[in-house]
């Protein structure tokens, strides 16, 4: 699924030792996060994964109060197609095991 072309005007640089990296690194692909996120391609959209969704559970008004933000739709829209997938798979496999159960 192609993504929204964003032009961002903007950087946010922090210092962080090389084990947080890493960290992130591997938060990026763990199972958990990627079932509630779908999968990030960069740490950089991890992490605005991470910091719309505490945005979402602590302060919902926040996100609408400031219009259209690009990086929420981004978000949701994969969240859709990455659940939609889920859902596909999950029914395929459902299937596969009731006729697998049939011919027994």
């Amino acid at each position: 699924m192609p993504k929204t072309k964003v032009n961002y005007q903007d950087q946010i640089t922090f210092r962080s030792s090389n084990q947080f990296v890493i960290m992130l690194e591997n938060g990026r692909r763990y199972k958990t996060f990627t079932n509630k996120y779908g999968k990030c391609s960069t740490t950089a959209d991890f992490i605005r994964a991470l910091v719309i969704d505490k945005f979402i559970e602590m302060a919902p008004e926040l996100i609408e109060l400031n219009g259209k933000v690009n990086e929420v739709e981004n978000l949701k829209s994969q969240n859709e197609s990455y659940a939609a997938q889920i859902h596909e798979t999950l029914s395929a496999v459902e299937q596969y095991f009731q006729d697998r159960k049939s011919f027994e």
